[in-house]
């Protein structure tokens, strides 16, 4: 089913071309069948996700019952990239393109206070007696900080229409494949154990995260203005926006000096899961286009 912008966008599209579908083409650009460009782009990323991280921290000796939640927080900032297009026309008006956006953005978050519990049984002198306790703690949480990459490629169907002498306009769309990284921190776990005479120990770790690179497959569509400048450069100006479906990231914790755990030990005692996240968004970009 169509989104209300790509029907829009569609809508748009043919109007523009009904009204500049006979007008001439004297445009010096539709002598050439292969276009270039590069252009440096602006992003809007769609990525606004969330995590409940909750597990049992563990505790030694002894029985003992334990819980600990968050939730992180994970929002895509605006940022900056680059992007490049490859055109071939075999007809005047119509052709294909290939185009490669790629962009790193920062990742940030309010996350929710750390909740801890644990009930467990002691022996402390000078008696022995075994005496149950319960400590619950709940602090705060630093927002979360990272950042995150996305590189795409598409392969379009486009078409271009003049609109003057030296002005003309291309709208476009087809498939977009996109690969996905990122790290971010931080996550907590816990670790509970008894000392000598029965004294609690705690430990508490801040760990990174590794989301590995995801990917995923989905569609882009968009449009071109450009300006010509010479007989073959022009200055070009595209909007575009790229959809791509929910995606799940498999977390990977990093660990780093003062951890004695290896990181396959934590995410298994931290119970991690696939964190989900979209990574569509918006792209305007500003470059130059050449042609030969």
């Amino acid at each position: 089913m169509r989104t209300p912008i790509a029907r829009g966008f569609i809508a748009v599209g043919f109007a523009v071309f009904v009204a500049v579908g006979t007008a001439p083409a004297s445009n010096q650009a539709f002598l050439y069948k292969f276009e270039l460009s590069a252009a440096y782009a602006w992003e809007n990323p769609r990525l606004n996700a969330s995590y409940l991280h909750s597990y049992a921290p563990p505790f030694t000796p002894g029985t003992f019952q334990s819980s600990a939640s968050q939730t992180l927080a994970f929002k895509g900032r605006k940022s900056h990239g680059y992007t490049a297009a490859l055109r071939y026309f075999p007809i005047r008006f119509a052709g294909l393109e290939v185009l490669y956006d790629a962009f790193k953005a920062d990742l940030t978050g309010v996350n929710s206070n750390y909740k801890t519990y644990l009930k467990y049984v002691s022996r402390q002198p000078p008696d022995y007696i075994p005496i149950e306790y319960v400590i619950q703690r709940e602090e705060p949480w630093p927002a979360t900080e990272g950042e995150f990459k996305e590189t795409i490629i598409s392969v379009n169907a486009v078409a271009r229409a003049p609109l003057a002498p030296i002005l003309t306009v291309k709208v476009s769309a087809g498939a977009s494949f996109c690969n996905f990284e990122a790290q971010s921190s931080s996550i907590a776990f816990t670790k509970y154990w008894l000392g000598g005479h029965g004294v609690l120990f705690m430990q508490e770790y801040r760990l990174a995260l590794n989301w590995g690179t995801p990917k995923t497959t989905g569609y882009n569509f968009g449009g071109e203005l450009n300006l010509d400048l010479f007989s073959n450069i022009a200055l070009s100006a595209d909007i575009r926006y790229f959809s791509f479906p929910e995606t799940s990231a498999r977390w990977h914790v990093q660990t780093g000096e003062g951890v004695s755990e290896t990181a396959e030990t934590l995410e298994s005692l931290m119970n991690l899961g696939p964190v989900k996240f979209n990574p569509s968004l918006f792209r305007v970009n500003l470059g130059l286009r050449f042609l030969f």
